[in-house]
């Protein structure tokens, strides 16, 4: 177990999940509903290093990500995990978002209205 002050590490969550699995394991089997069994863990990191350092541990995996957050992914047979950042705690913005929007008025609207919209 961790103190209040201390963060946890990725040992601390799987002797947490060790302790899972010995109780289902200690208990009947009972049918979950599901097609297979398997594992899906999801961590968030707002701090670069912390982010980079679990990749490096996690090793080999697949880089995905939106304008918001930037992901990666590591599959162990029947076992995910996926950690996550902000995009901008992690990735430099080269250059501002460009977009190109479709005139809101006709020419003929604009000329009506006496301007450009």
């Amino acid at each position: 177990m961790t103190d209040q002050n201390k963060s946890a590490t990725s040992h601390d969550y799987a002797r947490t999940l060790k302790e899972a699995a010995e109780f289902f394991l200690a208990k009947p089997a009972f049918d979950i509903d599901a097609p297979r069994a398997y594992s899906y863990t999801y961590f968030r990191f707002y701090n670069k290093e912390q982010f980079i350092t679990a990749v490096k541990a996690l090793g080999s995996g697949k880089k995905e990500g939106d304008e918001r957050d930037i992901e990666f992914q590591v599959k162990a047979g029947n076992v995910e995990i996926t950690i996550a950042a902000p995009r901008n705690t992690v990735c430099r913005l080269l250059r501002p978002a460009e977009y190109d929007c479709d005139p809101f008025l006709s020419p003929e609207e604009e000329k009506e209205l006496g301007g450009a919209a």
